[in-house]
């Protein structure tokens, strides 16, 4: 443990920049497990660690979508950390759904029109923003919003009834969020964890275990006694 100052030059922030410095070199194509950066990190909270160096450093805070400086104290941690509020920006932007993000209009000055995506509304609307610390749910027009956001429903798709949810396949979505649900896997006849992307997907999808296993294990049973008297009857 390093206490956060003096020592010597064999003193590094992370692992990947230990590896990158003193690791050997390698003939694989595919990098150790250990150095990839995962979006999952982005959702991790502010680690300040143990020590007491007060470095400046910056974190992705998935409440807002921005990232933010706080001063790191030099040892332990987590990989929700930065050098620059860039670096944070390049590795975690896109972590989200951009277009759930609430708008953030920034502390600075500046008067700048943008567009935002209201998912409430279901619609892009027009905004002032400071110009500094925003977060992706950001655009230079209307139109660019409507493309990444707004997504046209050309027909109304019919309801779907519990017992075709159970029945559809784990989707996890087009989105790079990382978020556990559940899904029912109709083979094995139980509810399994999955990670969701954050944004559509199917209604084969619960927060909770006890969700997934009360709409369609139990529907799942009943069917099967069902046709199991059914055959019965037709022998008789």
């Amino acid at each position: 443990m390093y206490s956060g100052c003096d020592g010597n030059e064999n003193n590094f922030g992370s692992f990947f920049e230990c590896e990158k410095k003193c690791g050997k070199e390698t003939t694989s194509d595919k990098e150790p497990l250990e150095l990839e950066f995962k979006t999952e990190y982005c959702f991790l909270t502010q680690d300040t660690g143990p020590c007491n160096l007060a470095e400046v450093n910056w974190y992705y805070d998935s409440s807002d979508g921005v990232c933010k400086e706080f001063y790191y104290g030099g040892c332990k941690g987590n990989r929700n950390r930065f050098k620059t509020r860039k670096e944070c920006e390049t590795s975690c932007f896109q972590a989200q759904d951009v277009c759930s993000l609430a708008v953030v209009q920034g502390p600075c000055s500046g008067s700048f029109t943008q567009w935002y995506y209201d998912k409430d509304q279901e619609d892009c609307i027009e905004f002032v923003f400071s110009g500094c610390q925003g977060n992706a749910n950001r655009f230079n027009t209307k139109e660019s919003c409507y493309q990444r956001c707004k997504r046209e429903k050309l027909t109304t798709p019919a309801p779907l009834v519990p017992d075709d949810v159970c029945s559809l396949p784990q989707e996890p979505g087009p989105c790079l969020g990382y978020y556990r649900m559940w899904f029912y896997d109709a083979s094995d006849n139980i509810c399994k964890s999955f990670v969701y992307g954050g944004c559509e997907g199917n209604g084969n999808r619960f927060e909770k275990r006890t969700d997934c296993e009360a709409s369609c294990i139990k529907k799942s049973v009943k069917g099967l006694i069902i046709h199991f008297l059914a055959q019965l009857l037709i022998k008789v």
